[in-house]
């Protein structure tokens, strides 16, 4: 028994628009639930107020980031310190030790 494209064609179609009228009445039950809310309940944010969240947010990440990472004062002088010593005991491009 063999399958023919027009029969899958048609099968993908009826489950298309079986998807698309699920989508639709999930909507519609979403929307009546807010039509059916009191006005108290509604709740309207700016597209400004939102963008100010967004960025409080993300600032509030990356100080937590670095806060993690620098932990104490002491740390970054050890790990500047660190660094200092490797880059100084490292060639420089020409092959040659670096000179202070």
């Amino acid at each position: 028994m063999s399958i023919t494209i027009h029969q899958i064609r048609n099968l993908l179609n009826s489950y298309s628009r079986q998807q698309l009228q699920f989508r639709l009445t999930e909507a519609k039950a979403r929307k009546s639930e807010f039509d059916s809310a009191s006005p108290e309940d509604r709740v309207f944010i700016s597209a400004e107020a939102k963008r100010l969240q967004i960025y409080q947010k993300t600032a509030e990440e990356v100080l937590k980031r670095l806060m993690e990472e620098y932990r104490d004062p002491e740390d970054i002088n050890e790990e500047q310190g660190e660094e200092m010593g490797e880059a100084e005991s490292r060639p420089s491009s020409t092959g040659r030790p670096k000179q202070r």
